[in-house]
């Protein structure tokens, strides 16, 4: 299948002082900005994004690199990369298609208005919102706004070549309902097209709940393909299976190798907040309770004291519990320390385990038996009957 569009995912983006004249009129270079991409008919995205978000002492990241892709005739392709999962949505024109290069599997998904039950996470990866990703966002660039001047002229370098930027800083009023916010953007504006090849965003809002508490959100998004009305390659819309891919009629949850009840469950090798190594297999004749967690993830705080009720008290009987968490060492460390938990935590930092077991949400708890076989998969929060029920069924 075309996957090349992704591997320019990875490309450096240069920036180099450019000589050129500064416009005059920040405005109206937001103005071409939103209506290049109001009067995209088709186009052809692909960029990293950045995202923190940071309340009180909470913090989340994350990074995603993705494609996004519509061609005459209504086709269009979705492909994304956040760690944690990857996916690979085209439509055709004649028939849509969602592949998994994790599990290297794929299936056609039922037409509209179809009567065929829809795949549970298929429809987010072919939906229009998705696929209308960048121009939906940006036909609004010159909406709401406060105050905009020029910074600076730069290159930016794309997989098409050198673009030559205006660098635009924006402030805008914030939309209805976000309450006591602030918005501040900076686009690198092409010159020749009027496409923001780059962006760097910080959004401040009032806490839901919390007087006198912020939730920050910032956000860095670069471009490595900004094209629209054509000019880009058609085959992107057309999909072959990968050498090896395995055609199945599900590609839900249930249907997964990694969440299918009785299946051997995945091997792997993390470091614990100690620095010791610990490898699954090894834990073989012992019933195992991974709990998915992060410290920012008020459920997983929810559940946290069962999770260490059930290693103080069922150890003895041969039940090994650890917690796998993709935060940094440091705060993971601390959050257990202040909170009286003790049960030994495994660093995912690159979330390959959690992606491994197809972690969509947190909390995910996965309950492994003694011969090694996964024996329940549980998703969101759990009562301690609800666990010991699973462990039960594992053979505690």
């Amino acid at each position: 299948m075309r996957s090349a569009a992704l591997l320019l995912l990875g490309l450096p983006c240069f920036v180099l002082p450019c000589l050129a004249q500064l416009p005059e009129d920040a405005e109206a270079l937001l103005h071409k900005a939103a209506g290049a991409y109001r009067s995209a008919d088709t186009w052809h995205f692909v960029a990293s994004e950045r995202t923190v978000t940071e309340a009180g002492d909470q913090r989340k990241e994350t990074e995603t690199l993705v494609l996004t892709a519509r061609g005459e005739g209504g086709r269009t392709r979705v492909e994304f990369d956040d760690r944690a999962s990857a996916g690979v949505a085209v439509n055709d024109g004649r028939a849509s298609w969602v592949y998994l290069p994790r599990q290297n599997r794929y299936a056609k998904l039922p037409p509209k208005g179809s009567e065929e039950p829809a795949q549970e996470g298929a429809p987010a990866l072919n939906s229009e919102a998705l696929v209308r990703r960048f121009p939906d966002r940006y036909k609004l660039a010159d909406e709401r706004v406060v105050n905009a001047r020029i910074l600076r002229n730069e290159q930016v370098g794309l997989q098409s070549g050198e673009a030559d930027c205006t660098v635009v800083e924006v402030q805008y009023n914030p939309p209805p309902g976000m309450r006591e916010g602030s918005i501040e953007r900076t686009f690198w504006i092409a010159r020749d097209t009027g496409l923001i090849v780059r962006e760097r965003s910080l959004a401040s809002m009032a806490q839901p709940g919390q007087p006198g508490q912020k939730v920050r959100v910032t956000q860095e998004i670069d471009f490595q393909m900004a094209l629209v009305n054509g000019g880009f390659d058609s085959g992107l819309f057309e999909f072959a299976p990968p050498p090896g891919a395995q055609r199945v009629e599900s590609l839900r949850p249930d249907a997964e190798p990694t969440e299918t009840i009785d299946a051997v469950a995945p091997d792997f090798t993390l470091q614990d907040l100690g620095g010791g190594s610990v490898q699954l297999s090894s834990l073989r004749g012992k019933v195992v309770l991974l709990d998915f967690w992060a410290s920012w993830c008020g459920p997983c705080r929810y559940d946290m004291p069962i999770v260490e009720q059930l290693h103080k008290e069922r150890a003895a009987d041969g039940l090994a519990v650890y917690g796998v968490n993709a935060e940094a060492a440091e705060r993971a460390r601390a959050y257990l320390a202040g909170n009286a938990l003790s049960f030994p935590t495994l660093v995912d930092r690159g979330m390959e385990v959690a992606g491994l077991y197809r972690v969509r949400a947190i909390p995910t708890f996965v309950v492994i038996d003694r011969q090694g076989r996964v024996s329940a998969y549980l998703r969101g929060t759990q009562s301690r009957q609800q666990l010991e029920q699973a462990l039960e069924k594992a053979g505690l």
